[in-house]
């Protein structure tokens, strides 16, 4: 997968980075900040996703029938 990338000068929290580096074993700060970001729009994406199918858009997935015919 091919990834553009931009330079950004940027104050980060060293104790927070520091931590971040040593619970997900990366071994750069560069790596540790890309992972945190990906990581960050997958969970937001997620909760959207979630949002959008508890709400009227979902309903049928609710539906057992719905799920049975589905099934078939």
């Amino acid at each position: 997968m091919e990834v553009e990338l931009s330079k950004t000068l940027v104050d980060i929290d060293d104790k927070a980075l520091a931590r971040l580096m040593e619970l997900t074993g990366e071994d750069t700060k560069k790596a540790a900040v890309n992972g945190a970001l990906r990581d960050k729009v997958r969970r937001l994406e997620f909760g959207r996703y979630l949002d959008f199918m508890a709400g009227p858009a979902g309903d049928g997935l609710r539906d057992p029938d719905v799920i049975a015919a589905a099934q078939r």
